[in-house]
């Protein structure tokens, strides 16, 4: 069987998985009538994640990310197939650029949380030292929105290549071991850890929506759950560019040849 031949019925296998998921959960939550959407909504959980009150349809999740995980291992293998000539295909190219300018976009949203980042620790140091005021609040915005553009910048650095490498015999690697190394570094260490840290941090955002739980930092005393959500939507975001990566390093060790060169950077 080609590779292209068994990443087209993976394709097709995980949509015929996460489908029959959906449908199992939709007669599972019992939703008929005018009441449909609201059991849909309150059995939404169960469909994403196995709980007590979801027993009857706990192989539902299971089924659903199976699913997922089958479709996006035949999509990443038909993304990387490449022509005779070793061309990349238009739906790589594609589906790389999308991924990257969506980066891009976000990235640059982001950084602009650096003037009120600034702002804030200016206001304090005005206070304190020139009016002795100083403010109950500027070390809880200081704290949440210097965290908040370290954790939503990761996926803007991740794309060009400003993280922290550790093997000092990376330069001296030729592209195809470079793909090989981090292609293998993605699909294992990468994408395990950031969908186990994704769940765990919905979780957390989740239960400190639920309760409304503030901070005990300051008299202030703000409310969490934003500050606390940001964490699962910046691991969101770098599965997304992860995605994109992952597409040029698997394109890089079968070719040798580099579709983005990153620039080396110096801090």
């Amino acid at each position: 069987m080609g590779i292209r031949r068994l990443s087209g019925l993976l394709v097709t296998a995980g949509i015929g998985l996460t489908l029959a998921a959906v449908v199992w959960w939709g007669f599972a939550a019992g939703a008929t009538g005018e009441n449909a959407l609201p059991q849909l909504r309150a059995a939404l959980p169960c469909l994403f994640s196995y709980s007590g009150e979801c027993a009857p349809a706990r192989h539902i999740p299971i089924m659903l990310w199976m699913g997922l995980f089958v479709f996006i291992v035949g999509f990443t293998m038909l993304l990387s197939l490449t022509s005779e000539a070793n061309e990349p295909s238009t739906g790589l190219l594609v589906t790389i650029g999308i991924i990257d300018r969506f980066t891009d976009l976000t990235g640059s949203i982001f950084a602009w949380m650096s003037v009120p980042l600034v702002a804030a620790v200016a206001f304090e140091v005005f206070a304190r030292y020139l009016f002795n005021a100083p403010t109950i609040w500027s070390y809880e915005i200081t704290y949440m929105l210097y965290g908040a553009v370290f954790m939503l910048g990761a996926a803007y650095a991740l794309h060009k290549g400003a993280h922290i490498r550790t093997d000092f015999f990376w330069e001296n690697f030729s592209p195809r071991k470079k793909g090989v190394i981090d292609s293998i570094a993605y699909i294992v260490f990468f994408f395990p850890s950031f969908i186990i840290l994704l769940f765990i941090s919905w979780h957390e955002a989740e239960y400190a929506f639920r309760i409304n739980e503030t901070s005990e930092q300051t008299p202030w005393r703000p409310i969490l759950w934003p500050f606390k959500a940001i964490v699962p939507l910046a691991c969101l975001l770098l599965l997304i560019q992860g995605f994109s990566e992952l597409l040029k390093s698997l394109y890089m060790a079968r070719t040798g040849v580099e579709l983005e060169h990153k620039e080396k950077v110096e801090v």
